[in-house]
C-alpha cells in the first residue's frame, strides 16, 4: 500500500520536530483509508505535522488546487512526496508549476507495475 512508508515516517515523529510536514492521503472512498486514526493522533501531538485525508468519492479527484487548499502552510520553497500512479503524480506537479509555485525536492516512488 503506498501510504505504508508514510505510516512509518507518521510514526516516529515527535513533539520537537522542526520541519513543517502535511500528509494528504487520498482514496477513492473513505473506508479504504488506512490508519487515519494515527496519522490524526499524530497531527494532534506533534505541532508542525498535519494531516488531511482526501476522500475522491465526495471531494472528487485531488489536483493541485485542491492539495493547495489543504496546505496549512505555503507551498512555495516545500518538499513534495509522492507515492502513486505517474499520471496523477504528473498532473499534480504541472498543475503547481503552472500556477507559478516553485517546488523544493520532488521525491516520488513509482506506483506502477514494470
Amino acid at each position: 500500500i503506498g501510504i505504508t512508508p508514510f505510516l512509518a515516517m507518521a510514526e516516529s515523529l515527535t513533539p520537537d520536530e522542526k520541519r513543517k510536514i502535511h500528509l494528504v492521503h487520498c482514496v477513492r472512498d473513505g473506508a479504504e483509508a488506512v490508519r487515519a486514526d494515527m496519522l490524526g493522533e499524530a497531527s494532534q501531538r506533534v505541532p508542525g505535522f498535519s494531516f488531511h485525508l482526501h476522500d475522491s468519492a465526495v471531494a472528487g479527484r485531488i489536483d493541485a488546487d485542491k492539495l493547495q487548499a489543504s496546505m496549512p502552510f505555503e507551498v512555495d520553497g516545500s518538499e513534495l512526496w509522492f507515492c502513486g500512479p505517474p499520471p496523477l503524480r504528473n498532473a499534480i506537479v504541472s498543475g503547481l508549476k503552472k500556477a507559478g509555485r516553485k517546488l523544493g525536492k520532488i521525491e516520488f516512488e513509482r506506483f506502477e507495475f514494470r
